[in-house]
């Protein structure tokens, strides 16, 4: 079991001019834009406890329950949000889940292994707000009319069911074939299922090389507890109000998945791998964050394509180690079909005709570490960098562009120290995170679904002491 319990406050930008009157005068009401004061609480809580028996020789299985409560609070300033933005909300989520999941195996004979399981789940999900707007038009109120609000409520219990089968087949010695059938049912916001084949394959050209492929059909149903069932006819003639009033519900993500890759260790100490994929999806699922809070809305697109390589090294000699890794990747989607007032009419015209790329596409990421052991002590040394997130450019074409690339170094140390018989050996470490401080975006605030910049993580030092009970 675990919990956090969160509380932050937004950052805010200075320098902002006011746009909106509190009392509907000509002139906008003075604020200065550093003293916002935006707040945000996060809570979770989880349980899972789980039963393993292997009866027999043969057969072998695990059952396992759960629960778990979030909840999410996001404290506008009033004030201050409504002469910026036209718009302050209060805004609460939450969401207690609920379930089972079963999994188990059974040696069926020397080249055959049986395997099957299920999952269900209850979630009970909410989704309040209350949005104080003017009235009139996005950048411009009704002069003398003061904001009033907008109550958005909505609620969803969502039920979750499936189930699968597959058998591990050894024909040979070298060759392992998993295929089996999967089928899944959701009961939410929508009604869905699907009944999704699998097969996949390892071939061991020697003991040094092997090769695996494999294809599976996907169900992803939608996160509940993000979905608002909001009626944006509400928000006409407000300063709030979208430009596209279209609210499709929310789909679950259907998607062909393939998968090939090679892993050989052609000299002792040393791995190389290399793996390919590609995914095609119908009602390809993204998230985006459109308004203040930090809470992000799942949207869909109709056509949905992913595809990469991933290279991967590693290597150990005596007290040395080290891996590369390096990945190149394409995301891609078209159409906007659900949540469409969330979207621009531009946008959603262009996206219509066109593949986009995702906002979390990032074409090259890479990293490589190295560690060395001297006596008790070990030293690490990693590399960590990215080409940049998608972001919209001059063009005005939806994530067309992206954000400069970034390169960070971290590094740590860390060794085991005996404190006696009774309390044992604990582990100290040191870290610094982005030894030379380098600042750099994550995000710079445009693109599709990104509506804030966000920055790398800043030099950092943690000192942490563990300790492994037996």
């Amino acid at each position: 079991m675990g919990s956090s319990n969160s509380y932050f406050q937004i950052p805010n930008s200075t320098g902002i001019p006011p746009v909106y009157s509190l009392d509907g005068s000509a002139a906008p009401t003075p604020f200065d834009s550093a003293n916002l004061n935006e707040t945000q609480r996060e809570l979770t809580y989880y349980g899972v406890v789980a039963y393993q028996d292997k009866p027999t020789g043969y057969l072998d299985y695990q059952v396992a329950l759960f629960s778990r409560y979030t909840q999410t609070n996001f404290f506008p300033d009033l004030e201050g949000d409504l002469i910026f933005n036209g718009v302050a909300s209060y805004v609460y989520e939450s969401s207690w889940q609920t379930g089972v999941q079963a999994d188990g195996a059974y040696r069926l004979t020397d080249v055959h292994t049986l395997r099957a399981g299920f999952n269900y789940s209850i979630e009970n999900a909410i989704n309040d707000s209350t949005s104080y707007v003017f009235p009139g038009t996005p950048g411009a109120q009704t002069p003398g009319q003061g904001a009033f609000p907008i109550v958005a409520d909505s609620g969803k219990v969502a039920y979750l069911y499936g189930i699968y089968v597959q058998d591990e087949w050894k024909p040979t010695q070298v060759l392992t074939i998993n295929f089996g059938v999967r089928a899944d049912l959701m009961n939410a916001y929508v009604d869905a299922g699907q009944i999704s084949p699998r097969i996949g394959m390892v071939y061991e050209f020697s003991p040094q090389t092997s090769m695996h492929a494999g294809y599976a059909r996907y169900f992803t149903p939608p996160p509940t507890e993000l979905i608002t069932q909001k009626n944006v006819n509400a928000f006409a003639n407000t300063t709030n109000a979208p430009e596209v009033f279209l609210n499709d519900p929310v789909q679950p993500e259907r998607s062909n998945y393939f998968d090939i890759g090679v892993v050989s260790s052609p000299i002792r100490g040393y791995t190389i791998g290399v793996d390919g994929y590609y995914k095609k999806a119908n009602e390809l699922l993204d998230l985006g964050q459109f308004g203040t809070a930090l809470v992000f809305s799942p949207f869909n697109y109709q056509y949905g394509r992913v595809y990469g390589v991933e290279l991967t090294n590693t290597w150990r000699s005596g007290p040395w180690d080290a891996y590369l890794n390096l990945a190149w990747q394409q995301a891609q989607g078209k159409n906007i079909n659900s949540a469409q007032f969330f979207f621009g009419a531009n946008e959603l015209q262009y996206i219509s005709n066109h593949f986009i790329y995702l906002d979390h596409d990032q074409t090259w990421t890479g990293s490589a570490g190295v560690a060395y052991k001297w006596q008790k002590t070990t030293f690490t040394g990693d590399l960590l960098f990215g080409s940049g997130l998608r972001a919209t450019g001059s063009d005005g074409i939806p994530n067309g562009d992206h954000v400069p690339g970034y390169a960070t170094v971290n590094v740590a140390a860390f060794r085991p120290f005996y404190l006696g018989d009774k309390l044992g050996e604990f582990t100290g470490r040191l870290s610094i995170i982005n030894l030379f401080n380098r600042s750099y975006q994550i995000r710079n605030g445009s693109g599709v679904g990104v509506l804030a910049a966000q920055y790398g993580q800043p030099l950092s030092v943690y000192a942490t002491v563990s300790k492994a009970f037996k």
